[in-house]
Parts: structure tokens; sequence; C-alpha cells
């Protein structure tokens, strides 16, 4: 019996990343920002969104909502739930127009929920403005156990 061509049986799918999309002026949270998730290539998530993007066919790159891609709630929220763990790093990379876009890598262990907060510079409307902005990106890291770690950006 041969074996299938993309074999993603005993992955753990026990890891999620979620996070909030902020102004970095401001600190309000923008809603609407549009969140991309890469895995490691040739990773476990990498294998897995082959496979579900065939469900899908040509639709699959204009979605906007997808397994790999999300928009920011209300509240600036997101979630991208039910990911391997990969031992390669995701990044999580956020845009939304009027802003620059800002990338965090995420590194999640087994069992564990990666929280990230982005936050987004406004471009400046007019070459006369002279104030920088600067921004960072937070991802803290909780197992089961209640540890937290900080894994990429800067923290606050």
């Amino acid at each position: 019996m041969s074996s299938p061509v993309v074999d993603i049986v005993g992955e753990p799918w026990r890891v999620s990343i979620g996070g909030v999309v902020n102004d970095a002026s401001t600190g309000d949270a923008l809603a609407g920002a549009t969140a991309q998730l890469v895995g490691p290539a040739g990773g476990a998530f990498e294998r897995w969104l082959a496979l579900y993007s065939l469900q899908f066919s040509s639709r699959w790159g204009s979605m906007a909502e997808r397994p790999d891609r999300t928009r920011t709630a209300v509240d600036g929220a997101f979630r991208f739930m039910n990911l391997p763990s990969d031992t390669a790093p995701y990044a999580v990379t956020v845009s939304l127009d009027g802003y620059g876009p800002q990338a965090v890598s995420v590194t999640v262990s087994s069992q564990a929920f990666a929280t990230v907060v982005v936050e987004l510079p406004p471009i400046a409307s007019s070459p006369s403005s002279s104030s920088s902005s600067s921004s960072s990106s937070t991802a803290n890291l909780w197992s089961r156990s209640g540890n937290a770690r900080t894994s990429g950006g800067v923290p606050r």
C-alpha cells in the first residue's frame, strides 16, 4: 500500500495565535486591518493550507477570510486557531490602508496560545509633517502551565 502524497496524520493541532492591532500614535484599536499568517516553508501548516485551498479552487486567492488570512474585528482583535506546531516560527504580517505594515515572528510550542500586540504607524498625510512614530510588536506566549515568554519585537 502506498503512502499518501501529503501526510499530516499525527501532527499536533493545538497551537493558536491571536492578537490585537492598534494605532501606534493613539493606541486606538484598528478594525478592518488584514492579518496574514505564514508558516515555515515545507512545514505542516503549508501542507495543510495547500490541502484546504483545494476545496475553493480559483476563489482561494481572492478570499478575504481563510485559515491564513483574516481581518481585525471592531476591537482590533484577530485569531488563527488549530494550527500545527511547526518547529520554525510563524510570521504574522498586519496591514491597513493609511498605515505602515508591521510583521512579527512568533514561535509557539505545542499546546500553547500566542498573543501578539501589533502597533501600526500611521503614514503621514502631508510632507510637512515632521513627526516620526516608532512602533513595536510584542508576542507573549502562554503554555498550559501558565509560563510566559516573549518572542519577537520589543516589549513595551
